[in-house]
């Protein structure tokens, strides 16, 4: 596969521990023609900042800023995801954690998606933590302040 224009991305990670919950999302704003970073995680302790929770709402974004996690989505054997498998009624999970990593190429012209994804392993998905986080301390200052 040749290199993928991609329009959005999603990690995601939800759980009973909100501590350990997470959620970074970029998309392509199709009036503007800027990716735009959400986030929402625990701030780590090394983060001077006086907050608990780091969040962001629809940030611009650059491409030189996105080079680092654009070149890991790059790097990553993308493919549609499987379907899931049948849901075993009798089965009751309190505690479900759900994990999601998802890229989107979007053809704004004929409105359709198309949704890729590949298994992260462990080293895999902290290292797109860490870019987040570096997007993050870069994007943090250009947010809005809501009053």
């Amino acid at each position: 596969m040749g290199r993928i224009e991609w329009t959005s991305m999603q990690l995601y990670r939800n759980g009973s521990n909100y501590d350990y919950s997470y959620n970074y999302a970029l998309r392509l704003d199709a009036k503007s023609g800027q990716m735009l970073y959400d986030c929402s995680f625990k701030a780590p302790a090394n983060l001077n900042d006086e907050i608990w929770r780091c969040e962001l709402e629809s940030v611009p974004v650059t491409r030189e800023e996105l080079a680092p996690l654009d070149a890991l989505i790059q790097g990553l054997p993308l493919a549609p995801p499987k379907e899931p498998a049948p849901v075993d009624d009798d089965l009751l999970v309190c505690d479900e954690t759900i994990e999601i990593f998802d890229v989107c190429i979007a053809n704004y012209k004929d409105r359709s998606v198309k949704k890729l994804t590949a298994p992260l392993s462990g080293e895999q998905r902290e290292e797109m933590q860490k870019q987040f986080l570096q997007l993050y301390l870069k994007a943090k200052d250009r947010a809005p302040i809501h009053r």
